[in-house]
């Protein structure tokens, strides 16, 4: 028997998938919004949440490299951000991969936009 997961609110899945699918955001690797002004899929969905709260993301520095954070992460949803969207978790889990492998892994916005569109 299977468990069904409970479905993410779905207006903000709705703008989430309008904005992979639109111009507005680059697309990048390795953390939620690099320094470029690249997001992974993570921080599309984060700065959906930022822009609404008025809020701002931080720049941080680690030996590697300089990205933003909100709410403490860089690399997984916030739990701010998890609560806001209906989530059970920092970085859902669709098909093998959770969404930041799929992004970082060559997926294309669109590509997990309709993952998100299928799954969540």
């Amino acid at each position: 028997m299977s468990i069904a997961l409970p479905l993410m609110n779905q207006e903000i899945k709705r703008r989430w998938i309008e904005a992979l699918r639109s111009d507005k955001y680059k697309q990048g690797k390795a953390s939620l919004r690099g320094l470029d002004d690249t997001f992974c899929c993570l921080g599309v969905l984060t700065d959906l949440y930022v822009q609404e709260h008025g809020k701002k993301w931080i720049e941080r520095s680690n030996a590697f490299l300089t990205f933003f954070i909100f709410d403490g992460e860089g690399g997984v949803l916030p739990g701010s951000v998890i609560k806001w969207a209906g989530l059970n978790c920092e970085n859902p889990v669709i098909g093998d991969f959770n969404l930041a492998t799929h992004n970082d892994e060559g997926k294309s916005f669109t590509e997990i936009a309709d993952l998100i569109n299928q799954h969540l």
